[in-house]
């Protein structure tokens, strides 16, 4: 009688997971997180209540990645880090949550580790090519795409993919080659890959915590100037995008003055800007020295 009530749990712990995913984290422009969303507190409660003492490792690695799921929509992906662990832990080789570890571990900017675990993933034969996503983000972060190519050319051509996310690839594929001579580009004007990085560090994990969804990026350098601007598209109202530039310019004065790093301050421009309002402009700003030619960027 308790192994099938343990499995009715499970079922109402999965419904709840997929609820969860489907409302705020499968639609990637879905705006900003909300950390005290009712609806989320409530499914947080109720699957902490089903809770059983005779759940076995299988139900366990359910509930922590459940919980997860959470964290994530909330936007507090240390803790949700914390409960895919766990998950983890009971069952190493899951390659369902292995994937979903993986997007936690990029979103909590551990680069290194989501990159080691990706190519251990193909190396050992793995086939969960939604991996790649998060190898991208590592690679953009590294500005080194040698890793990426090597995995995604394996299957560029071949009939293993769906429609949408071939074209999602296809597209971040293309734009390597742009990112990869970025380096020159940005020492040019005094910007070397270290700072970068670190910037790239900050504007991601800030990202993560107040949006769900990708990163869309427009990066240009205007002529004469030795800073580079990066506008962040995000599916906000125009006044939602302003308090998000002003929250992330705060970020990055503290985090300047706090490490000592007045070369990121100088040296990077950042502007939040609402997609339906950048549709709208007829003309836009006119960028003399693009780095991209105001191409977006998808992250």
């Amino acid at each position: 009688m308790s192994t099938i009530n343990a499995q009715s749990k499970i079922q109402a712990i999965n419904d709840i997971k997929y609820q969860v995913i489907d409302k705020y984290l499968a639609n990637l422009d879905s705006g900003l997180v909300d950390s005290k969303d009712i609806s989320l507190t409530r499914f947080e409660k109720q699957v902490k209540n089903m809770k059983s003492a005779d759940f076995t490792a299988n139900d366990y690695i359910v509930y922590y990645s459940a919980l997860a799921i959470i964290a994530t929509a909330k936007g507090k992906m240390r803790e949700a880090e914390a409960l895919y662990s766990k998950a983890i832990n009971l069952k190493p080789n899951n390659p369902t949550y292995l994937a979903e570890y993986n997007n936690v571990l990029v979103g909590v900017c551990r680069f290194d580790d989501a990159q080691k675990l990706t190519e251990d993933h193909f190396e050992s034969g793995g086939k969960n090519y939604s991996l790649l996503f998060g190898l991208y983000v590592c690679s953009l972060r590294n500005l080194e795409f040698t890793s990426f190519k090597k995995y995604y050319e394996l299957i560029r051509y071949k009939d293993v993919l769906s429609k949408e996310t071939k074209q999602e690839l296809e597209t971040v594929y293309l734009n390597t080659e742009y990112w990869a001579g970025m380096i020159d580009d940005l020492a040019s004007i005094g910007i070397d890959k270290a700072a970068y990085s670190s910037f790239f560090d900050l504007l991601y994990s800030f990202h993560k915590k107040h949006l769900y969804g990708t990163c869309n990026l427009r990066c240009y350098v205007e002529e004469d100037e030795q800073y580079v601007t990066v506008d962040v598209l995000v599916n906000t109202s125009l006044k939602e995008a302003v308090s998000l530039t002003n929250q992330f310019e705060r970020t990055l004065v503290d985090y300047a003055v706090k490490t000592g790093r007045d070369d990121i301050l100088s040296k990077f421009l950042v502007y939040y800007k609402s997609a339906d309002m950048e549709q709208e402009e007829s003309n836009p700003p006119c960028v003399d020295t693009c780095l991209e030619e105001n191409e977006d960027m998808v992250l």
